[in-house]
């Protein structure tokens, strides 16, 4: 009998786990705000593993300290401003020198490392430790302390990795996303500041982006204005005529000519305001992006 609730506990412990890591790692995928998953995650640690404190530290760009980034169980004040060593004076760090998970049994008597205070000073006496990956070089570190002796099994261990994984994930997710953004705010900037305009146009004719520039050339006061028109409506204020002044259909521009050809295409255009009478010669140069599957 006592045999069968130990391993019924056993079982009912790794379902938790399990049900734990596959919320987290959906959380992860719809979350928009870095800290809010760390403070869930932190959360569901804690409740998971029945432990008193959770930590996630953040290396910092000189590799010498880590910043807690969040965090259960700690005085208030101290989660983003509290740093600890990421040398061998400390569980984290030691856990960063090993680059893999580390298990402490007992703090109070544990010689690998020098005295860690942040964790002793929480009467914190069995702990566990797994690495957050990043892209060059380890993120950070994911820990749990108990205030009472006890055994983590190799379960727990899988489990704090499951989660760790989620998070390093996450955070190059967040990563890549922002590297993304800010090369589109700064190709925005450099293309709004040019003398020409410039615009991407989707297979199906649609405007996917146009510059200010672009925008004025056709008569629009922004570019917000200018995208919300179709191209059917915006051709539809010009007459279009070639070198030799014989009407050019619009399937002639070289913005559609593009799609057919799959190569850059280029032609000197007259553009004849039907409103105000102006006319233009534009110079239109047109060149293709392809897909992965060499599609325009």
């Amino acid at each position: 009998s006592r045999l069968l609730e130990i391993v019924e506990k056993d079982l009912n412990a790794r379902l938790r786990q399990q049900e734990a890591i596959a919320w987290l790692g959906e959380y992860a995928i719809m979350s928009t705000d870095l800290y809010t998953l760390f403070t869930e995650a932190v959360r569901l640690v804690a409740e998971t593993l029945d432990v008193e404190l959770v930590k996630i530290l953040q290396l910092l760009p000189d590799g010498k300290e880590m910043l807690l980034r969040a965090g259960v169980g700690w005085k208030e004040g101290l989660v983003g401003v509290a740093h600890v060593g990421a040398g061998s004076d400390s569980h984290a760090g030691y856990t960063l020198l090993e680059d893999e998970p580390v298990i402490v049994s007992d703090m109070r008597t544990e010689n690998r490392f020098r005295d860690p205070h942040l964790l002793l000073d929480y009467g914190a006496v069995s702990g566990m430790s797994a690495v957050i990956r990043g892209r060059e070089r380890p993120w950070g570190v994911l820990g749990t302390h108990s205030i009472r002796r006890r055994t983590f099994t190799p379960h727990d261990t899988r489990f704090l990795i499951s989660i760790a994984s989620i998070l390093a994930s996450a955070i190059e997710r967040f990563r890549t996303e922002y590297e993304l953004r800010r090369s589109r705010d700064e190709l925005a900037i450099i293309l709004n500041g040019v003398s020409e305009g410039v615009t991407a146009q989707a297979p199906d004719g649609s405007l996917l982006y146009a510059n200010n520039t672009a925008a004025r050339m056709v008569g629009y006061a922004s570019l917000e204005e200018l995208i919300s028109k179709s191209i059917q409506e915006v051709m539809e204020q010009f007459d279009l005529l070639d070198d030799a002044g014989n009407a050019c259909a619009a399937t002639n521009l070289p913005g559609h000519q593009v799609f057919q050809t799959k190569k850059a295409v280029s032609a000197r255009v007259r553009f004849c305001n039907t409103r105000s009478g102006e006319e233009d010669w534009l110079i239109v140069d047109a060149n293709p992006i392809y897909d992965a599957d060499g599609n325009v």
